[in-house]
């Protein structure tokens, strides 16, 4: 069988990040070509198939990119970008297109879609992102209908459609109108494969957040909440790591928490701090039905610690996790972070992490790359 992955951006992003450690995992697996505008990409020593490097050029002001893509549904840069590799496409006659998509990156699956067109190929594409993104992370207006006008144009043929959750795959199906795609939920592989068991270095009760907090997420509740927290516990400590501007926020809105809260800007050693905490706090958008899964829950569950997880109802994090024990849910209320503290102090020391190495089996690259290689060769028989 021959397979095309078609990949626009590999680049040092969260998606192209993404993109690589999958094709890291397909490479020790199956054999595949890869065709990618990201020069600087160098693939893996396992990887067996070819490797064409296709420049993409950029229209450099950032406005006329959205002028035209408001007007026309795509930009030309990248149009143009996947009709060229055409000819490399054509070269081979592949059995399967997969296309890496993620939001502002959409010339991979335009190129697929233009291959696949006029022969029976399958298309199977890999989005990270949901497109566009719902409101109120994306402002609803020509932006989001142009996005929209793209996906319904050069998604309409995908044959399976992968994404993060299926909160995210209910959306998007729901945009692109065909209902005879089939759906696979591909979580982000974790990058720990096994369970971390760390000592508590620290009788004093303390909490992390690693990462910065964008978009619509806000810290109000869980600083509110802490503040109530520090009232039976005065020592209690928040720490805050690679928080980014969140620092100037908290001194800003919250000053008098200052004594009780450290910031790490940065460490290369996550877990060296986590051996001091009892709890890891992961914040989503403060709203129902909210479509992404934050990366923070994942990388959090390698460790033996609880963790409180903010989120609307009907979130991702919910419907993932809603039978775990050592996950604490909680909503955008100061009086849930405090009850969810204290329940952390009280039971740090009876916990069984044992679902922990299920979810992670779940999430490694491992099982990953078996989800994404049976739909290629069952794509492939139907």
């Amino acid at each position: 069988m021959k397979i095309a992955i078609i990949a626009d951006n590999l680049g040092n992003n969260a998606p192209g990040l993404v993109f690589r450690n999958i094709l890291t995992g397909l490479s020790k697996k199956i054999e595949f070509d890869i065709i990618t505008s990201t020069l600087d990409y160098r693939a893996p020593k396992e990887h067996r198939g070819s490797v064409n490097y296709v420049p993409q050029k950029r229209i450099p002001s950032w406005r006329l990119r959205t002028f035209l893509f408001n007007i026309f549904g795509f930009y030309h840069t990248q149009k143009k970008w996947a009709k060229d590799i055409q000819g490399i496409l054509n070269s081979k006659a592949y059995d399967v297109v997969v296309s890496l998509m993620s939001s502002a990156f959409y010339a991979s699956v335009m190129a697929a879609d233009i291959f696949v067109s006029h022969r029976k190929v399958k298309h199977i594409c890999y989005c990270v992102d949901a497109v566009p993104a719902p409101f109120p992370w994306e402002k609803e207006g020509m932006y989001t209908s142009a996005m929209k006008r793209c996906v319904r144009k050069y998604m309409q043929k995908v044959n399976v459609l992968c994404m993060t959750n299926q909160e995210m795959l209910t959306y998007e199906l729901g945009i692109i109108g065909n209902p005879n795609i089939k759906s696979v939920v591909l979580p982000n592989p974790s990058k720990e494969t096994s369970l971390q068991k760390l000592p508590i270095e620290d009788i004093t009760p303390s909490f992390v957040y690693a990462g910065k907090m964008y978009g619509v997420r806000n810290p109000d509740a869980l600083l509110d909440g802490f503040k109530l927290f520090l009232k039976n516990h005065p020592l209690a400590k928040m720490i805050f790591v690679g928080s980014g501007n969140l620092d100037t926020y908290i001194k800003e809105h919250y000053a008098d928490l200052l004594d009780s809260i450290e910031f790490i800007s940065y460490t290369t050693d996550l877990a060296q701090i986590y051996k001091k905490c009892v709890a890891l706090i992961d914040v989503n958008a403060n709203f129902d039905n909210d479509v992404f899964l934050s990366s923070k829950v994942i990388s959090y569950l390698p460790y033996n610690r609880l963790i409180i997880s903010e989120s609307g109802n009907g979130s991702p994090v919910r419907s993932m996790f809603k039978t775990s024990q050592t996950i604490l849910h909680v909503h955008h209320r100061a009086e849930e972070f405090n009850n969810a503290m204290e329940s952390c102090i009280n039971n740090i020391g009876s916990i069984d992490y044992s679902e922990r190495e299920e979810y992670l089996k779940r999430m490694d690259i491992n099982a990953a790359t078996d989800t994404f290689i049976n739909q290629i060769y069952e794509n492939n028989e139907n």
